[in-house]
């Protein structure tokens, strides 16, 4: 099934699609690439998980209009996994870098983080457009007797 852009969805194609994407994901390298010691501690507990579920909850909206508007993936229904997958991967890998990273680590609980605010991201985009336009069409009526 290929990925590339559907040119007959009504987004038109890859920039304005993919361009927010490939922004968003670029800030959360830059940000994690930041040692530990220049990151100003916060006194809430937990904070931090806060932060990778609101990071990667925007990285999965993004991959998801990204792959349902402008693939054939949405289509086949598909298009929400491909966009967690991608979104988890990413995150996994963006906690194995941080190893490299002075006074970062590699966290279990950051990645489950990650991956629960991109399924949040991927469902606030499904259930405010995908779901509510198609609610919004109108129902086809049997005109036969």
């Amino acid at each position: 099934m290929p990925l590339a852009c559907d040119r007959n969805a009504a987004a038109g194609c890859p920039l304005s699609l993919w361009f927010p994407v490939l922004f968003w994901a670029a800030l959360i390298a830059v940000s994690t690439s930041t040692p530990g010691s220049q990151i100003p501690r916060v006194p809430i507990p937990h904070v931090d998980l806060a932060v990778h579920s609101v990071l990667y909850g925007v990285l999965g909206f993004l991959l998801y209009r990204a792959f349902h508007r402008g693939t054939r993936l949405a289509a086949s229904r598909w298009a929400w996994l491909v966009a967690f997958a991608v979104a988890q991967t990413y995150g996994i890998l963006d906690e194995v870098h941080q190893i490299w990273i002075p006074d970062r680590t590699c966290s279990l609980a950051d990645g489950l983080a990650d991956g629960i605010g991109a399924a949040v991201g991927i469902w606030m985009f499904f259930f405010w457009f995908v779901r509510r336009r198609a609610a919004a069409r109108p129902v086809p009526t049997d005109s036969r007797p």
